[in-house]
């Protein structure tokens, strides 16, 4: 019925319809009230605001009433041709707004906040920040599920995976965890599909500046799709995996991701289009029609290493990627330095198998390969007590052999390695996550108590809140540490210019832009380390904790350092090296050193606007890779901490399994221990 048709019924203006309309729905809400105060248990709320004293004879009546009364609502709004008013919003986007809501609260309950009541001592402010880390935790789950809603369900992504192994297990653990609302296993299930759901095996490309690295990439993926120069030209490291169409997609901090033309990757990794990062590019993934990545392989083009070794394993491996195959590519007519020993170390100490090739082959004839073979593989295991493959290779198409015997000897053998301990990693995962659910329902089944536990469990509870508002505390000071970089400036050019000072004693002409360079690089390094070291020794921390946890819930199954943090490269330091070739000057070389670092300064502040673009360049790319390692640091750390504190509910707040649930629970519990036997058989 249209407004005009309404008006020309009723003896209300349209104004007047319209406040009976919402006077009738507010009052529909306030009798919603009356049945919550009615039904206590309905409505699930913890907080609850009245005291019981209505009979079920009285509910009754009461409800009776409640129904008359919105049945006279409809009536009246009828009698006077009110349409009632059809939903507009949606269910999914009113949870979205309430969560939003709720998640407003929890920061209210910051330290910073609270001290607007009165003082908040240091175990205070670590309770706080453990009471906003479990919350935020359980409800950020619950809001990213909500708009997710168009995503595929847990049961969907496993019906996807048939074929694989352990499918069928998981089926069935989904089931009963969905079933029996277990919802503190979704994360580690969701975390353990996108380890079923990845294949990829991921070879890292490390070599000197101008190594060649992009150029035999280019030969392994069939096809010139990566620039190649004599200048240092891989300024990100650039992800190349397989695809049915070519293309590239670049993460630019603050931009987002945006996908070009394959013809354009030179304008974000070429050094000369893209100097010192200048445009702040995060991450390039390149996607390919390569027959060579169709099986999942993805190759890793890295910046030149320059000087990345210098400062010792932690700094180094601070700049690693990660990766399941590490390649070092060093001309065959030079010799292994410290750096590319420093290198295979770290990779080696993180357990990542490496293989060095032997470039510019084609010009060895077969013994003088093998010789240089012999003598860097003994080198090698001289220096490192390791033993690592060497393999000569070429790019000349006369030599294709060279190449196709690597990747045939050395790739496949280790790509089958790789999918096998995949595999054997999966199934531990799912027998883990088996016998977390099943322990689970044996505590819902023999739901006993005596009174002295409980005091125990509220400090176990109590240890695992000041864990987990570890992060919360230590966040704030490793953004700090990234912030300082855009104003380290002027401090660079003071060391710089004190160096360059030195350098004048020995040399009579130096090169102040090499200087610059070396400088800020190891400065930078210097700091990258520490940040890495403070994150390092968080999760530590957090893993010290996890395990007192979990030893006093008697769980075996505990955490690892490497399952918290998943080794992801730190963004590289770049700034154009200007050449800048200054004479040792006469006259304050009369006056001493402090004339002569005076004067050094005095030349080197005409570099200070390049290095201040590349230093706000790096701190924007660093605080991007700090807020990932502490989101997915957060996300590994809750994903166990909602097992322990849902054991630990259940601990504080056991409730005996209704008879009438007795059975199907014992027949989960059966349907579990039978698969644990033939999974262990």
């Amino acid at each position: 019925m249209s407004a005009e048709q309404n008006h020309a019924t009723s003896s209300l203006n349209d104004s007047q319809q319209r406040n009976l309309r919402i006077s009738c729905e507010h009052m529909d809400r306030l009798l919603k009230d009356v049945e919550d105060t009615l039904n206590p248990a309905r409505s699930k709320s913890v907080f609850q605001k009245y005291i019981q004293d209505i009979t079920p004879i009285q509910r009754k009546t009461i409800e009776d009433y409640l129904a008359r009364i919105r049945a006279q609502l409809l009536r009246v709004l009828a009698g006077e041709s009110i349409e009632v008013e059809k939903p507009r919003i949606t269910a999914s986007h009113a949870i979205h707004t309430v969560l939003t809501f709720v998640e407003i609260a929890i920061e209210e309950l910051s330290p910073g906040r609270m001290r607007g009541y009165g003082e908040v001592t240091e175990r205070g402010a670590a309770d706080l920040n453990g009471v906003m880390q479990e919350l935020q935790s359980i409800v950020q789950q619950l809001h990213s599920y909500v708009l997710q809603r168009g995503a595929p369900e847990l049961s969907e992504r496993i019906k996807r995976l048939s074929g694989e192994e352990q499918v069928d297990s998981l089926r069935k653990i989904e089931e009963i965890v969905t079933r029996r609302g277990l919802v503190e296993f979704r994360s580690t299930m969701l975390m353990l599909l996108d380890r079923m759901e990845d294949t990829d095996f991921e070879i890292a490309i490390f070599g000197r500046v101008s190594s060649g690295k992009s150029s035999l990439l280019n030969r392994v993926i069939g096809a010139d799709i990566l620039p190649v120069g004599v200048t240092p030209i891989t300024a990100v490291p650039t992800r190349v995996s397989y695809g049915r169409e070519p293309g590239v997609r670049v993460w630019l901090e603050g931009a987002g991701m945006q996908n070009v033309d394959i013809s354009r990757i030179s304008e974000f990794v070429d050094e000369r289009l893209n100097c010192g990062n200048q445009k702040r590019v995060a991450r390039l993934a390149v996607r390919f029609p390569s027959d060579r990545l169709r099986e999942g392989i993805v190759l890793v083009d890295t910046p030149g290493l320059g000087s990345l070794a210098t400062s010792g394993a932690e700094e180094t491996m601070a700049y690693l990627p990660r990766c399941d195959v590490a390649v070092l590519l060093i001309d065959a007519a030079s010799t292994l330095t410290p750096d590319d020993l420093k290198i295979i170390q770290a990779l080696s100490n993180a357990s990542i198998p490496v293989t060095i090739l032997l470039s510019k082959a084609d010009l060895l004839d077969d013994a003088e390969r093998q010789q240089v073979q012999s003598y860097v593989r003994d080198h090698v295991f001289a220096e490192l007590g390791r033993e690592v493959p060497v393999h000569p290779v070429s790019i000349v198409p006369g030599h294709k052999d060279l190449l196709h015997a690597w990747v045939q000897e050395d790739l496949s053998t280790l790509y089958a390695q790789h999918r096998q301990l995949r595999r054997d990693s999966v199934s531990r995962k799912v027998a883990t996550l088996k016998e977390g659910v099943r322990a689970t329902l044996e505590l819902q089944l023999n739901a006993v108590e005596t009174e002295g536990d409980h005091a125990a469990w509220q400090e176990v509870e109590t240890r695992l809140r000041r864990a987990s508002g570890v992060l919360q505390e230590k966040a704030p000071e490793l953004r700090r540490m990234t912030e300082e970089i855009a104003g380290l400036g002027p401090s660079i050019i003071r060391k710089a210019a004190d160096v360059a000072a030195l350098g004048w004693a020995k040399e009579p002409k130096i090169d102040l832009g090499e200087v610059l360079w070396i400088t800020a690089v190891r400065a930078l390094e210097e700091l990258a380390g520490q940040l890495r070291s403070r994150l390092n020794h968080t999760i530590e921390s957090l893993r010290v904790e996890m395990l007192e946890v979990a030893a006093a819930l008697r769980i075996s199954d505990l955490p690892s350092q490497e399952e918290l943090f998943a080794n992801r490269e730190m963004p590289v330091f770049h700034l154009n090296r200007e050449r800048l070739f200054i004479s040792k000057p006469m006259v304050a070389g009369l006056f001493g050193h402090g004339a002569l670092r005076q004067h050094a300064g005095k030349k080197l502040r005409v570099l200070l606007p390049a290095l201040e673009v590349a230093l706000n360049s790096y701190a924007a790319l660093l605080r991007g890779w700090c807020e990932l390692s502490l989101n997915t640091i957060e996300l590994r750390f809750n994903s166990r901490a909602d097992h322990y504190r849902a054991r630990l509910e259940r601990m504080l707040n056991r409730r005996m399994t209704p008879e009438s649930e007795m059975g199907s629970l014992r027949a989960d519990i059966e349907s579990l221990s039978a698969e644990m036997i033939i999974t262990r058989a």
